[in-house]
């Protein structure tokens, strides 16, 4: 029997084995954020748009947001999408001012309360259902653009370009690592999100064990690197299977020894959306029962009485 059989490889050959797969760092993000309040799975699949291929992204984490309302309690989930790399290399994030023409939210959301009532106005004033989905156009109409760029653009980076250092035979290189690191967690968002019933806020994400620099090109000076904790890449995607989300993604780029800020932050973010989106929500009501008829209002009550009535039956028949 060979020396290098399973049988006798010795523990410090197998656990050199496991980090180098990445394993054990992937338990150790999930662990984090288990410690974040952040239930998780790991190895979770998803449908490869590219290649109609089942794969697995490193972790998805969940945390549920809870908010009264008009109409009761009403539930949004924040799902992280994460790709783990445990290269200890570092990655540099080319970075610019968040203008105008970059008003994509940094983050995607399954709103079925938005779209269902988008919708009916589509209906009403006999728009294309296409125009008022929730990711094209919902949200700003709602006001979720002022719910996010407070909190979102103040706190954190624009990347447009993400490379990372490492080395090639007797010197130190830079290779693009944009797709290889931010397409895994965007395409297993989006196969999420295409089989999910109800509100969500998505957030793809890579954890890495190495460190994260900044920099930008503002002169003819050498650009200056800058350590940061957390960022984001903001990306144009052109594969068919994108067009439902515009083609534009942004993935959050995230140091491992900072998990628990960018937790924080990602919370603080989520549940700005929620308020404004329950708020947008009632405005749309107030506004929607103006020109509604009374017997409309009438029937639409009795309905969502009725809706009232079934949940607290449901709910009691699952506390027995």
């Amino acid at each position: 029997m060979s020396e290098d059989s399973g049988y006798n490889l010795s523990e410090e050959q197998i656990l050199e084995a496991l980090n180098s797969s990445g394993f054990i760092f992937e338990q150790r993000v999930s662990k984090r954020l288990e410690e974040c309040g952040i239930s998780n799975r790991t190895g979770v699949s998803y449908l490869d748009p590219d290649e109609g291929k089942s794969r697995e992204i490193d972790i998805v984490g969940s945390f549920g947001i809870a908010l009264d309302s008009a109409e009761g309690l009403t539930h949004i989930d924040l799902d992280l999408i994460i790709e783990c790399k445990s290269t200890m290399q570092p990655h540099v994030v080319f970075v610019r001012p968040w203008g105008p023409g970059d008003m994509a939210p940094p983050f995607e959301v399954n709103f079925e309360k938005i779209d269902e009532a988008t919708s009916k106005s589509a209906k009403k004033k006999k728009y294309s259902d296409s125009s008022v989905r929730p990711f094209h156009g919902s949200w700003m109409s709602f006001g979720l653009l002022s719910a996010w760029l407070p909190c979102r653009l103040d706190q954190i980076q624009r990347g447009v370009q993400l490379v990372r250092v490492e080395r090639a035979a007797k010197k130190f290189v830079a290779r693009n690592a944009l797709f290889e690191m931010c397409m895994p967690p965007v395409k297993a968002m989006l196969d999420r999100r295409s089989r999910a019933s109800g509100d969500a806020i998505y957030f793809p994400a890579c954890v890495v064990a190495g460190p994260i620099y900044t920099t930008s090109i503002k002169g003819p000076d050498e650009p200056i690197l800058n350590k940061t904790k957390f960022c984001c890449v903001q990306f144009e995607n052109s594969s068919s299977w994108a067009a439902d989300s515009n083609g534009i993604h942004t993935v959050d780029l995230v140091s491992y020894d900072h998990i628990a800020e960018w937790v924080d932050h990602v919370k603080n973010v989520s549940i700005s959306i929620a308020k404004k989106t329950l708020q947008g929500l009632e405005e749309y009501s107030s506004a929607v029962s103006r020109w509604r008829s009374p017997e409309d209002a009438a029937k639409a009550k009795r309905m969502r009485d009725q809706t009232v009535e079934s949940d607290h039956e449901l709910t009691e028949k699952d506390g027995d």
